[in-house]
């Protein structure tokens, strides 16, 4: 939390349930995107995997 201001790390801590909702949703949507862009889908799983390393 030490980078994002006082504020924001209240609001992050207050609503964790709803931020960790809204990053399933966010994976999935990437999974998806990558597969409708013809991405073979073992070459899906580890970009997907990377993003979300990198992300969360």
């Amino acid at each position: 939390m030490d980078v994002v201001s006082l504020a924001t790390a209240k609001y992050i801590k207050k609503n964790s349930g709803k931020i960790a909702n809204a990053s399933d949703l966010l994976r999935g949507a990437i999974y998806q995107s990558l597969l409708k862009a013809d991405v073979p889908k073992a070459i899906v799983r580890n970009i997907a995997w990377a993003i979300d390393v990198f992300l969360f």
